[in-house]
Formats: structure tokens, C-alpha cells, sequence
């Protein structure tokens, strides 16, 4: 019998993990027992779904992914076609045209359209995959001169906060540069808005390239020192003998140490791994 070990990352209390383990089951995948606990089987089925869903993989439980599950399991069944092909997902990944109302969409708003249509008939992935394909059709493609644009709003926002003591601004905007030429491709509704830049660039990998760790040592042992003056807790546990400088080395090493290794800075797994950190700290 294998035994569920706990992963990291859990942003859900057990009672909602035991119900996407349940709704897991239901679709077809194998979370292992639906016990609420959260572990590398229900991790894996996670990502399966995810991947099959057209969804980013992370293998994490998430209200995201909840409410995902949740709307899979609401769609309606379609009646039995033997004519209706069954794609499996790499032969969804492989698809370059669209078909169906998908083809003759005007807008971005009617490929959404097509899309809610597509759900109530379709494998989910499948519509997923052909909404992207219709959406492409309009977008503009970037040059380099526009790109730059781009660059310098990421190389402005980050020198002017305080992430800059803990990334090298050049290095990031060199990697927001790499990144936008291999994606080049934007929605012309979003595009020619002041300091726009492609969030999902913070989903890369870019981070630990860019991260400066003696700096960030330094700046969060600054910080932590000047929030144990209004830290009531760790007031208490100074009153009680703790040193309050080796609470402040402890925190600030584990997490200048996870953050050079973490690619996603910003993501919900990053923010409980922090508040871990700290609390072994005290």
C-alpha cells in the first residue's frame, strides 16, 4: 500500500482537499484515498488534470484549481456520437487550425463565445485548445522596437521598488527580453496601454538568475529587526530569553536560501513556504 505523504504547497483546509480528491475520483483520476490529506498521489492527479484541462501545472491544490474541478464535473454530458472523434491530449497539443464556429469567429469576444458553446459538447481541453487558436488570430505580433518598450517598463517598475535590493534589475529585464521575443504574439486590447508588460513572465523561470543573495540577507535581516520591535509575539519570546538578532539571522538566511531557488516569487506555494520559515524561527 503506498502511503500519502504531505507536499508542499497545501493553500486549502483538509475538508476542501478531501472534496477535490473526491471530484478527482469522480473525473476519472486516481488522487489515491479521499482522506484530506495532501500528498503526492493526490498531487499527481492534480497535475494530470491540470494538464488535461488546458490549466498551468503545478500539482498544488488551490481555490483555482477547486473551482476548475468543480465546473468539469457541472458540464453537461453529451449524448453518445460515434461520429464525434475522442482526442486525446497530444493530439489537442498538436493542433495548429481551428474548426467549427471557431473558424469563423470576427472578435475576441466570439471566440469566447464558441468556446461556451464548444465546453457543453466537447472535451474541455479540446475547447480550450481552439479558443487559444481562434484568439491568435487576433493578436499582433510584436517587433523588437516594441519589445524594448516592454523591457524598459519592467527595468522602471523594478528599480523603482524595493525588489531591487534583492534582484539585479539588468538581469531581469535581459530575461523579460528573451522571454517576450519567444512570445511575441498580444491581444491588441491590452496592447499600447502605458507600462504594459506580459505578467505571465512572473510564472518563468527568471528569479533565481537575477537573485542577489547576500543582498536579500541582508535587507531581510534589516527588515526583520525592525518588525520585532512591533511583533507583539516575538516581544513575548525575547522576554522569555530568545535572542532577538538570532531570530532575525535565522529568518533572514531560510529566506534568502528559498528564495534563490524558487522560480515563482509571486505564487501562493512561495507564500506558505515563507510563513513556514519564519514560524522555525522563533
Amino acid at each position: 500500500m503506498q502511503i500519502e505523504t504531505p507536499a508542499a504547497g497545501n493553500s486549502l483546509a483538509p475538508y476542501q482537499i478531501k472534496r477535490i480528491q473526491q471530484q478527482l475520483q469522480s473525473l476519472g483520476y486516481d488522487p489515491g484515498p479521499p482522506d484530506g490529506v495532501m500528498g503526492q498521489n493526490t498531487s499527481q492527479a492534480i497535475k494530470q488534470f491540470e494538464q488535461d484541462s488546458g490549466l498551468p501545472v503545478s500539482g498544488l491544490p488551490s481555490p483555482r484549481v477547486l473551482m476548475e474541478i468543480t465546473r468539469a464535473l457541472q458540464v453537461p454530458k453529451s449524448p453518445p456520437d460515434k461520429d464525434r472523434p475522442i482526442y486525446k491530449p497530444k493530439q489537442i497539443h498538436q493542433m495548429t487550425t481551428v474548426e467549427g464556429e471557431f473558424s469563423t469567429a470576427n472578435s475576441e469576444a466570439e471566440c469566447n463565445v464558441a468556446a461556451m458553446k464548444c465546453i457543453s459538447v466537447s472535451q474541455s481541453n479540446y475547447c480550450t485548445k481552439q479558443n487559444e487558436l481562434c484568439m491568435n488570430r487576433f493578436k499582433k505580433k510584436l517587433s523588437d522596437s516594441q519589445i524594448e518598450q516592454e523591457v524598459q517598463a519592467v527595468l522602471s517598475q523594478c528599480r523603482s521598488q524595493s525588489s531591487s535590493k534583492v534582484y539585479d534589475c539588468e538581469c531581469k529585464a535581459n530575461e523579460y527580453r528573451s522571454y517576450r521575443r519567444a512570445n511575441r504574439m498580444v491581444s491588441e486590447h491590452y496592447y499600447n496601454q502605458p507600462s504594459y508588460y506580459d505578467s505571465d513572465f512572473y510564472e518563468t523561470d527568471w528569479a533565481p538568475r537575477c537573485y542577489k543573495q547576500d543582498t536579500a540577507y541582508q535587507a531581510e535581516y534589516a527588515s526583520c529587526m525592525e518588525n520585532l520591535k512591533a511583533n507583539a509575539y516575538a516581544q513575548m519570546v525575547i522576554r522569555q530569553g530568545k535572542d532577538g538578532s538570532a531570530i532575525c539571522r535565522c529568518q533572514a538566511e531560510e529566506l534568502s536560501r528559498l528564495q534563490a531557488s524558487n522560480t515563482k516569487i509571486n505564487s501562493q506555494a512561495m507564500q506558505n513556504q515563507k510563513a513556514q520559515v519564519m514560524s522555525r524561527c522563533y
